[in-house]
């Protein structure tokens, strides 16, 4: 009888153990989640705008900011965009002379919000025209919230 107690204790003990162990994991575990999404190709801003928003859930207001840039050969299509289940985030610097290029690194959402990190890199020689660098990521909207841009700078 003795011993069942003891047994009994043992088994409490374990129990609660793993159950504090199996919390902490949960309650430690990373803030934010990784999110996919697929970098959209050969389109171009409009000269008619000076400004772009960083999402975009509609096809007239893409149509709005951006020009399709389409070309013969592989790969010449735009990528599409289906505006019923994706959005697109971009990142539309103004226009200049420096070479500047544009590199998606990572979309993760952290507390309700949409953060993208992106590169960028801005050479110091300056051209005899200017043109406007232009990043475009499609998302998935099951991914939803308000977008954040973060750029990482680099100068060569």
């Amino acid at each position: 009888m003795r011993n069942s107690k003891i047994y009994i204790q043992k088994a409490r003990c374990i129990l609660a153990g793993v159950a504090a162990v199996s919390f902490m994991a949960v309650s430690c575990s990373f803030p934010f989640k990784n999110i996919p999404f697929v970098e959209a190709r050969n389109y171009f801003v409009s000269n008619q705008v000076h400004e772009v928003p960083s999402k975009i859930d509609n096809r007239a207001d893409f149509e709005h900011y951006f020009g399709t840039a389409a070309y013969m050969g592989k790969n010449g299509a735009p990528t599409a965009i289906d505006f019923n289940l994706q959005y697109v985030i971009a990142v539309a610097p103004p226009a200049g002379r420096q070479i500047t290029v544009l590199k998606a690194k990572e979309l993760k959402k952290e507390n309700g919000q949409i953060i993208f990190t992106y590169q960028k890199q801005t050479d110091s020689i300056s051209r005899n025209f200017s043109s406007r660098p232009l990043l475009l990521i499609v998302v998935d909207k099951e991914h939803d919230g308000q977008v954040v841009l973060r750029a990482e700078t680099d100068k060569p």
